[in-house]
């Protein structure tokens, strides 16, 4: 009898049995990391209208203690620069993360603008712009700034005459000068500069001699804003682009006007001032 043969004997061509593939572990491609914005949004505040007046008090402070021959630190310059750039890219840097989720779990959202900046004025010094009626400002009020809690009073003499009283206790800052579109207080006497100084409200830290307890007190301040003809704090110059620190009874005087600034608040005010 004739041997059958099966299908697979019969098959022209063999039939190959592929081996299992070895468990070997998948090679996953590293995701590209996302562009650092971070640099060169810095650089681009570093130039806008609210910051580049900063960078320059700053540059020109740095090549002053570079010369040697000063005592300065640039800490406060250093700190309103950095102080309007953080604030700069707070609104430049993205914050939605949604952009990275996958399509399919995105949920479905209106897109809305961006939140913009509150740029509404405070007095004449603008402190988040630090421009105002198109005169770009040399000053910029720090973070500690603070409105007074005392009723504080400018006096004005001149002579021995008492010609005005100034209430400097609603807003933070005061600017002397003679570019009357920004003055808070204008001074119109020829030696001095257009913006010349800023009478500057700020919360310190104090502490009780006797008991050595600390804690925080709103004092005013005058800082000269690189002035031709210097600020004057009872006959004495003060350092310029530094906070100095007033006194009740203290006697300010800006250049060579004739004008004196007498500053006391209302627990000292008893209605018999003399100069």
């Amino acid at each position: 009898m004739s041997k059958k043969l099966s299908i697979t004997e019969t098959s022209m061509f063999p039939i190959v049995h592929a081996e299992a593939p070895a468990n070997e572990p998948e090679i996953e491609e590293a995701p590209e990391e996302p562009e650092d914005l971070k640099p060169q949004i810095e650089e681009e505040c570093g130039e806008t209208t609210a910051c580049k007046p900063l960078k320059h008090h700053l540059e020109e402070c740095t090549r002053r203690v570079e010369a040697g021959g000063t005592d300065e630190t640039c800490a406060e310059e250093l700190l309103h620069f950095m102080h309007c750039v953080d604030h700069c890219k707070h609104f430049s840097l993205p914050h939605n993360s949604e952009a990275e989720m996958p399509q399919s779990r995105s949920p479905k959202k209106e897109v809305k603008d961006a939140p913009k900046p509150n740029f509404e004025l405070s007095g004449k010094l603008v402190a988040e712009t630090n421009s105002y009626n198109g005169v770009v400002l040399k000053y910029f009020e720090p973070p500690e700034a603070r409105k007074p809690t005392k009723r504080w009073r400018l006096y004005v003499f001149k002579g021995d005459k008492e010609i005005d009283i100034l209430h400097i206790h609603r807003q933070s800052a005061y600017l002397f000068g003679r570019e009357r579109k920004v003055a808070d207080i204008p001074i119109d006497h020829p030696s001095c500069s257009s913006q010349h100084a800023v009478l500057q409200f700020r919360q310190a830290s104090t502490t009780n001699n006797e008991s050595g307890e600390k804690f925080s007190e709103i004092k005013p301040y005058m800082i000269d804003l690189d002035s031709t003809n210097k600020t004057f704090v009872n006959n004495n110059p003060i350092p310029p682009s530094r906070y100095y620190e007033l006194k009740a009874s203290d006697t300010i005087k800006f250049g060579f006007s004739s004008r004196d600034y007498v500053l006391i608040h209302d627990e000292l005010d008893d209605g018999t001032l003399e100069l």
